[in-house]
């Protein structure tokens, strides 16, 4: 059976398009060379972090400083396995504390792996710390994507480790998805198998056969996870406090309704071996793509196009959206509004390239607002101006939006300011960011935050478009 499964994939992926997006679209290079990357993480201020998994080494490939690296961490990986340096994510209040956590294996000891903590000094990432406890590492299903919650937790996927059984185990760390306090590592109080006799207390859900995308529903704050099947079908779930995913009892929908377990909430045959997760939130995102959900596929290239209803609940359309050349390995929206993607060229255990998702109709200049690590309140909000390289960008903030916007000779006023911030350059690859960082005060969750702003390049003053976030 699993040999006419892989016969029926190999004629499918014949017959699919060849590399390619819609027509508007074009993917823009960000970076080459990168050696098996596995994750990328934007800082607030528009550097982006890419881990390259064998080498260990955090380079920053895009925004201010780049190229270089940023650390150098001790993981033992080897190309054509699962180990390494598997993930990384910023700290949603990076700008005070600079930590950036990663997620790796090493050999001594003993084989395992472990969420480690740099900060940021001076630009590099230094004083590596070890948060929590190591955890045992099984052959391969590693996992190891890392994702702050709009809860200000940190989650951690991890695979089953090649044994199913595990991931229904609660006295394991395999096939689960694991729940940290940011900063300490510590177990939060409220994990639901805290008081459970014999049970991991880091658990948050289980079930789970090999995680690879961790992404948060913009107006929601849930969660949702992208997990890998067996021939069976892949599945994008929605993670519950304490819920079971089902894995191995089941993979993909169950048969009959199970009251035990949870259902996907899509699956997908053949198995495009789902990788990263993120949401395209930007206003002036094409309206066929703004607020949807993009996955990537490792088998085959795909980037696939999931709109879900307002209340994240179900999916309402579902396409092949394109193909890159190779295995995508995970996708972000930039603090500059665009759709990162992190793929190769050839089928290898990472990624060689960073490209960018733009549209023909992508407005210059251009403003997107955004929390970079899903939390605003006690966070950081990153304001990514596109504009022409040297002219000046300002950006202002406000509490509310006009109905009907003013016109001006500069263009559209959408947003009165209510707090201009300096002006900045924009720089030589078109970018100026501004950040921001509310305060941890209860009343200003669920408040909605707008932005505007403008460049000036000699005589020519332009305003941008408006932005707005609900502050979480």
């Amino acid at each position: 059976m699993k040999r006419l499964r892989w016969i029926a994939w190999c004629l499918l992926a014949g017959c699919l398009p060849a590399q390619g997006f819609p027509p508007g679209y074009r993917l823009e290079p960000v970076a080459q060379g990168l050696q098996l990357a596995a994750a990328m993480a934007f800082t607030p201020d528009g550097r982006l972090l890419v881990a390259e998994r064998v080498t260990g080494a955090v380079r920053v490939v895009a925004g201010p400083g780049s190229p270089r690296t940023f650390a150098n961490v001790p993981s033992q990986g080897a190309p054509s396995s699962e180990v390494g340096l598997l993930g990384i994510v910023v700290d949603p209040a990076f700008q005070r504390n600079g930590h950036v956590y990663v997620h790796y294996t090493r050999s001594a000891p003993g084989f395992e792996a472990v969420l480690g903590r740099l900060t940021d000094v001076g630009g590099s990432g230094q004083g590596l710390i070890e948060l929590g406890r190591p955890m045992p590492v099984a052959g391969g299903h590693v996992g190891g994507v890392l994702c702050f919650g709009s809860d200000g937790r940190l989650y951690l996927g991890r695979g089953d480790g090649q044994v199913p059984e595990t991931a229904q185990s609660l006295a394991s760390w395999h096939g689960k998805i694991l729940r940290y306090e940011a900063g300490s590592g510590a177990v939060p109080a409220d994990n639901p198998f805290v008081n459970v006799p014999g049970a991991e207390p880091y658990t948050w859900s289980l079930g789970h056969r090999n995680v690879f995308g961790l992404a948060v529903h913009p107006p929601t704050g849930a969660l949702l996870c992208t997990e890998n099947g067996n021939f069976l079908s892949d599945e994008l779930n929605t993670v519950r406090r304490g819920a079971n995913y089902g894995w191995p009892i089941y993979e993909g929908r169950e048969p009959a309704p199970d009251p035990v377990t949870e259902d996907p909430l899509e699956t997908f045959y053949p198995e495009p071996s789902l990788t990263g997760a993120g949401f395209w939130t930007a206003e002036f995102a094409p309206a066929a793509a703004r607020g949807d959900l993009f996955l990537g596929g490792f088998n085959r290239g795909e980037v696939f196009q999931v709109r879900l209803d307002p209340g994240g609940t179900r999916v309402v359309a579902r396409s092949l959206f394109g193909r890159t050349s190779g295995p995508v390995i995970g996708i972000a929206e930039g603090p500059d509004g665009l759709l990162y993607l992190l793929y190769a060229d050839t089928r290898m255990q990472g990624a060689e390239r960073v490209g960018r998702l733009v549209h023909e109709s992508h407005p210059l200049p251009s403003l997107h607002l955004c929390a970079v690590s899903n939390v605003a309140v006690g966070g950081s909000v990153s304001l990514g101006v596109v504009g022409q390289s040297g002219a000046t960008a300002v950006v202002w903030l406000g509490a509310q939006r006009f109905a009907q916007s003013l016109p001006t000779p500069f263009g559209p006023l959408w947003v009165p300011p209510d707090l201009v911030l300096p002006a900045q350059a924009v720089g030589g690859d078109g970018r100026a960011y501004f950040v921001v960082t509310p305060p941890e005060l209860a009343s200003l969750r669920g408040q909605v935050l707008h932005a505007q702003g403008g460049t000036v390049q000699g005589s020519t003053a332009r305003l941008t478009n408006p932005s707005s976030l609900l502050l979480r």
